[in-house]
């Protein structure tokens, strides 16, 4: 059995890809020492300042509100939570338990 080095376009697949004269691999016409600075830039747009703002605001509060749960607690202590059936069923069939 013969074991091929190369795929369909006799490209060497076993060692990388190999500097071609003319591709932008070829190594004869690399610049040395550093990258010039190409003037490219990067905006952006309000709606995208708007959106870090934003996730870094929402980075920044608990995972738990501890105000909400203790609310809860008490009110399950004291027996005031009540939450009508009509409720409790709207969100089981709304989220397709039931189908």
């Amino acid at each position: 059995m013969k074991i091929r080095n190369e795929d369909g376009l006799g490209r060497n697949i076993l060692h990388g890809p190999q500097p071609v004269k003319g591709n932008r691999l070829d190594s004869s016409r690399r610049t040395p020492g550093p990258a010039k600075e190409s003037g490219d830039r990067v905006e952006l747009s309000d709606t995208a300042r708007a959106l870090l703002v934003a996730s870094d605001a929402i980075k920044t509060l608990p995972k738990i509100r501890e105000d909400k749960v203790e609310a809860l607690k008490q009110s399950l202590k004291d027996g005031t939570y009540h939450v009508p059936g009509e409720k409790i069923a709207e969100r089981i069939l709304g989220e397709g338990v039931f189908v």
